[in-house]
Order: C-alpha cells, then sequence, then structure tokens
C-alpha cells in the first residue's frame, strides 16, 4: 500500500526521506546476494565434479536414484542463483529509486524555515506592508509541498 504522499506537508516528507538508511544498505544487501549466488554456482559445480566419483565408489541399484536426486539438487541450486540474481538487481533498482527522489526532494531544513519566514512576515505585517512576500513565500512552499509529494510518490511506486 502506498502512503498518501498529497496530504503529508513538505517537511513531513522531507525528514522521512532524509531519515531514511540510504542506498548504502540496499547495495550492502545487493552485494551479499550476488556473493551467496556465487556461493551456490561453487556448490553446484563441485557436485556435478564430485558425481562421477561417488558412482564409481558406490556403484549398484542406488546409481540411478543418486543420480535423480543430485539433477534435483542441481536445479534447485540453478534456481537459487537465478533469485539470488534477481533480488541483487531489484536492490540495486532501489537504491538507485532512493537516490533519484533524494536528490529531487526539497530539503526539510528549507520547508522549516520557509514556514518561519512566513510566520515571522505574517507577525510583522502592519498596515499589509509585508503581503507581497507573506505571498511569494505561501507560494514557494505550495511548490516545495508539490514536489516532495510528487517525487515521494514516484519513489513509492
Amino acid at each position: 500500500m502506498t502512503e498518501p504522499w498529497p496530504s503529508f506537508a513538505a517537511e513531513k516528507s522531507g525528514v522521512r526521506m532524509e531519515g531514511g538508511r540510504g542506498p548504502a544498505t540496499y547495495m550492502a544487501a545487493a552485494g551479499a546476494f550476488t556473493a551467496l549466488a556465487a556461493n551456490f554456482e561453487v556448490q553446484q559445480g563441485v557436485l556435478l565434479a564430485h558425481q562421477g566419483g561417488i558412482d564409481a565408489l558406490w556403484p549398484g541399484l542406488t546409481v540411478a536414484a543418486r543420480q535423480g536426486k543430485i539433477a534435483a539438487y542441481s536445479g534447485w541450486l540453478q534456481s537459487m542463483v537465478a533469485e539470488c540474481m534477481r533480488l541483487s538487481t531489484a536492490c540495486v533498482v532501489v537504491a538507485e529509486a532512493y537516490t533519484t527522489a533524494r536528490a529531487g526532494q526539497i530539503p526539510s531544513q528549507v520547508a522549516i524555515q520557509n514556514r518561519v519566514d512566513q510566520a515571522v512576515a505574517v507577525a510583522t505585517n502592519f498596515f499589509g506592508i509585508n503581503q507581497p512576500l507573506i505571498t511569494f513565500l505561501d507560494t514557494t512552499y505550495v511548490e516545495h509541498w508539490t514536489q516532495n509529494a510528487e517525487q515521494m510518490s514516484v519513489y513509492d511506486a
């Protein structure tokens, strides 16, 4: 389920993105999945390399059954290699999406400072002298809100 990002204030979206773990965690997971895939490939290679030697040591009726089990296990190892590579690729995609979304976000400090400046302008708005500044700050804040909501909606998808 996706978050209702347009309903969150600009600074809330910014803080949630800034508070995240960042892409390093996903890149580390991608590396771990790639290493696990390599481990499964090594296991499969060792299994298949020793298959003939095992058959020579234990001949008889069990050879066909053992070969069937080795083939099934080898197939499972190969499916695990494919799954680990799929997960590794997915982790890289998530890390890249995070980096893109983070780069397009208005930082929470900027949005908060906008609200502080707007509050000061309203508090010192004697005879409407600050009205153009208040309008500018409100318009800028709406742009911040929209940009952060769009970035988070794309990232969340």
